[in-house]
């Protein structure tokens, strides 16, 4: 057995970087990380790193193209704490909207189905919650019903449906006059229930009606772990409404 050394191994401690100076002596010459044509790299010295201005400014990047993909243009701006209730029952689903945020409701598969006609923010809340989820990174999904195509293009819409954590769902009710899509749309919140999954919805209907058009099969499913609030009030696009 041979008795030789390996070889001698030097460990050398290199400085840290002082990231703090870096950042301060890239920001003198800044114009903003949209601006910026290093690709949010700063160099100094010996050493090179992503700059945090940078980084947060492809985040919210990312999550304004994400949004602007999926919601209305009018509503791309809502945020929660710009809703304004003008009642109790648009202060309660401003409350509700909260909750579920604050207590990640998401988590449990628990969700929140808004209903009442037009105008009375119900879109405007479920694009704020979609919205905020997006910031904490979690995998949700914003869509309205799909009324239109093939057998197959439904089918595989609505089993795509079945995956996020949080699916924020507008409009629901104007599918159901298509039978076939009222098996799909059972499956998917069935699936959903079942997986823990979230379910955001707004819709139209009446909670009674909604009872009648959907079945009772589907609304059993919808109540068991959704809070079901209906939200009355003025319409905003007839109240903001300026003619020039």
């Amino acid at each position: 057995m041979s008795n030789k050394a390996g070889p001698e191994i030097c460990y050398v401690n290199y400085q840290k970087p002082d990231s703090e100076a870096a950042l301060k002596n890239c920001r003198a010459s800044c114009e903003g990380p949209g601006q910026c044509r290093r690709n949010g790299w700063i160099f100094y010295e010996d050493y090179y790193f992503k700059c945090p201005l940078y980084l947060k400014h492809q985040e919210d990047e990312q999550i304004r193209q994400q949004v602007e993909s999926s919601v209305p243009d009018l509503l791309s701006g809502a945020e929660l704490e710009d809703y304004n209730p003008l009642n109790p029952s648009q202060k309660r689903a401003r409350e509700l909207s909260d909750r579920f945020l604050k207590t990640e409701a998401y988590k449990t598969g628990k969700g929140l189905v808004l209903t009442g006609d037009y105008g009375v923010g119900k879109t405007y809340l479920a694009v704020s919650i979609y919205k905020a989820l997006i910031r904490k990174g979690i995998q949700a999904v914003f869509t309205r019903p799909k009324k239109h195509g093939s057998i197959q293009a439904l089918e595989e819409y609505y089993e795509t449906l079945q995956k996020p954590t949080v699916l924020i769902y507008d409009d629901l009710g104007t599918e159901i006059k298509r039978e076939i899509i009222i098996d799909f749309l059972y499956t998917m919140v069935d699936r959903r229930m079942e997986s823990n999954k979230s379910l955001i919805a707004t819709t139209n209907l009446t909670k009674e009606a909604l009872r009648h058009w959907l079945g009772k099969r589907i609304f059993s499913r919808l109540i068991y772990k959704n809070y079901i609030l209906e939200v009355n009030g003025e319409d905003y696009r007839e109240r903001n409404r300026q003619l020039f």
